[in-house]
C-alpha cells in the first residue's frame, strides 16, 4: 500500500505526529491534517483521510488464493476442490490447483499410486518381511505380495544362487554338478542299469561287475516274532533266522506287517478252516447222518454211510438219509421233506402193526411206483397194505418229485 500525503507550507515546520494506537488516527499540527492514501487492483480505500485510514480488499471469492500481480497488487485464483494441491506455474504463470487428487493424510512407508485416472490414493505399508508390490490382474492396482515363482520370476536360476543353471530337464533324466557352471544332464539310464561312479568324472550308468561286490554288505533287519543273526551280510557270509515270541505246536499265519501270528495249538482231530477275508479257524469236523467221525491224536476217521436206521411209534416228517421202522400201534403217518435235493433217499418199513404206515405228499409234491404215480399234491399219498410192507424212495426232482426204487408187499398208490 502507498501513501501520498498533501500538507500547506505552514505544516513543515511543525513536527508530524505518526499513526498511533490501533484505531490509525493521525494528527497533524492544527488538529486537521489530511492524507491520501492510494488503493490498487482489488483494494479500495478512503481519501482524503483526515485522522482515519480505511483499506478494504475487494473482487475475491471466498476460499480463493490471492496472488501477487504485475500491478503490484492482488489476484484472485480459483477456488480449489477438496485434496486437491497447488502447483507451481513457473517464473511467468500463476500458480494453479492440480488435475490429481491427494490423500489428506499419509503414514510412515505408504505408497502412493493413482487408483484411477487423476486420484492418487496411498497403498498402506505391510509391516511383513520381504514383501514386494505386484499387480493385481485386471484392476492393476498393486498390492504387497511374495515373488510367485510360477510367473512372477523369468530367465533361468544359476547354480551359484542355487538353482540348476538348465531349463526343461529331459525326461527321466538325473543331473549332476559341474561348479559354478550349469549342471549336467546324464543320459537316460536303460532297463536294470545302475549308477556307477567313476573317479574324477560323472558317473555313468551299467552294469555291476563282481569285483565290485567284494566289499558289499546287506543288512537284514529282524521282524515280528523273527530275529537275526550275522547281519550285516557280506558276500560268502551267512545268516541265521530264528522265530522267537511262539508257542510250541502252534501254527503260524502271515500278517499285514509282513511278519508272523501264532494261529494256536491244535486239539485231536482239529484242522485248520478257512474263513473268507480272516485268520483260519482251528476247528473239528463232524458227521451227519448216518456219518461218524472220530477225532484222535493226529487222526481223523470216518466210519459209516447209507441209510441211519431208527424205529419210531410217533407221526413225523421224513429226513433224508434216514431209515424208519414204524411201530405205532395205530396208523402211522409220514410227511415228505418240504425240501430235498436229487439223489437224497430215505426208507419206511412196518413192524407189529396191522394199520401200517402211509406217506403223504406236500403242495406241488408227487411218488411215483413204477407205472403208477400219486395225485399230485395234498391229496396224494403212499400207503402199506399189511404191516411188513417196505419201500426205498430217491428224489428225482429237488423238493417235489419222489420214486420208489425198491418194495417190499402190496404199496397202495392214491
Amino acid at each position: 500500500m502507498s501513501k501520498a500525503g498533501n500538507y500547506d507550507i505552514a505544516s513543515l515546520f511543525v513536527p508530524i505526529q505518526f499513526l498511533t494506537g490501533d484505531v490509525g488516527a493521525a494528527v497533524g499540527p492544527d488538529g486537521a491534517g489530511n492524507i491520501d492514501v492510494v488503493g490498487g487492483n482489488n483494494i479500495t480505500t478512503g481519501t482524503p483521510l483526515t485522522n482515519t485510514i480505511s483499506v478494504a480488499v475487494t473482487g475475491t471469492t471466498q476460499y480463493a488464493v490471492q496472488v501477487g500481480n504485475a500491478t503490484n497488487s492482488l489476484t484472485s485464483l480459483a477456488t480449489g476442490t477438496a485434496n486437491q494441491v497447488l502447483q507451481s506455474g513457473g517464473a511467468a504463470a500463476n500458480p494453479a490447483w492440480s488435475t490429481a487428487t491427494y490423500p489428506a493424510t499419509t503414514a510412515q512407508g505408504d505408497v502412493l499410486y493413482s487408483s484411477a485416472n487423476n486420484t492418487v490414493a496411498g497403498l498402506t505399508k505391510d509391516a511383513t518381511a520381504t514383501r514386494y508390490i505386484a499387480n493385481t490382474g485386471a484392476g492393476n492396482n498393486p498390492a504387497w505380495d511374495q515373488v510367485e515363482l510360477t510367473n512372477g520370476v523369468s530367465g533361468i536360476l544359476p547354480v551359484t544362487n542355487g538353482g540348476t543353471g538348465i531349463a526343461d530337464p529331459t525326461d527321466h533324466a538325473l543331473i549332476v554338478g559341474s561348479g559354478a557352471a550349469a549342471m549336467t544332464e546324464l543320459a537316460v539310464g536303460a532297463t536294470n542299469t545302475v549308477l556307477l561312479g567313476n573317479t574324477g568324472a560323472d558317473c555313468s550308468w551299467g552294469t555291476v561287475p563282481n569285483a565290485a561286490l567284494t566289499n558289499s554288505s546287506v543288512t537284514l533287519s529282524d521282524g515280528n516274532n523273527i530275529t537275526v543273526t550275522g547281519s550285516p551280510l557280506s558276500l560268502g557270509g551267512t545268516a541265521s533266522f530264528n522265530l522267537t515270541g511262539t508257542t510250541d505246536h502252534t501254527l503260524q499265519l502271515g500278517n499285514a506287517t509282513g511278519s508272523l501270528t501264532s494261529l494256536g495249538v491244535a486239539t485231536n482231530g482239529q484242522i485248520p478252516i478257512g474263513s473268507n477275508a480272516a485268520d483260519p479257524v482251528l476247528a473239528t469236523i463232524t458227521g451227519s447222518g448216518a456219518i461218524n467221525v472220530a477225532n484222535g491224536a493226529g487222526t481223523i476217521t470216518i466210519s459209516g454211510g447209507g441209510t441211519e436206521w431208527s424205529i419210531i411209534t410217533a407221526d413225523q416228517t421224513i429226513a433224508i438219509y434216514k431209515g424208519y421202522v414204524c411201530n405205532k400201534a395205530g396208523l402211522l403217518s409220514l410227511a415228505l421233506p418240504a425240501t430235498s435235493a436229487v439223489g437224497t433217499t430215505f426208507s419206511v418199513t412196518g413192524m407189529n402193526i396191522d394199520l401200517g404206515w402211509t406217506v403223504t405228499q406236500g403242495a406241488g409234491q408227487q411218488i411215483h411206483f413204477g407205472d403208477l404215480s400219486t395225485t399230485a399234491g395234498v391229496g396224494g399219498s403212499v400207503a402199506s397194505t399189511l404191516k411188513r410192507d417196505s419201500i426205498e424212495c430217491v428224489c428225482i426232482v429237488a423238493d417235489t418229485t419222489w420214486q420208489i426204487i425198491s418194495a417190499v408187499g402190496n404199496i397202495t398208490v392214491t
